[in-house]
């Protein structure tokens, strides 16, 4: 009788590792809208005066190639931790 109430009690609640995979799919979830708003505001952003604009040349470069690739690392990372559990 108590075997099965504490399997019970385990199977409701999510362990350490559970919360982090949903919180590290939650946050390349998010990362990827981001990534693909920068692509579109990028693309439309092509067609008004402020493309050439040191600031925002310094802002595409930076997102472009600094963050987007740390985030595909960061996914390749995670999905290979993945399957090695």
């Amino acid at each position: 009788m108590k075997k099965r109430q504490t399997r019970q009690k385990e199977a409701l609640g999510l362990s350490l590792l559970n919360k982090f995979i949903i919180a590290s799919i939650c946050v390349m979830f998010f990362m990827r809208i981001l990534g693909t708003l920068f692509n579109t505001f990028v693309g439309v952003s092509t067609m008004f005066d402020f493309y050439h604009d040191p600031g925002y040349i310094n802002f595409r470069v930076l997102m472009a190639n600094i963050v987007f690739p740390l985030r595909d690392f960061v996914e390749v990372l995670f999905f290979c931790y993945l399957f090695f559990i």
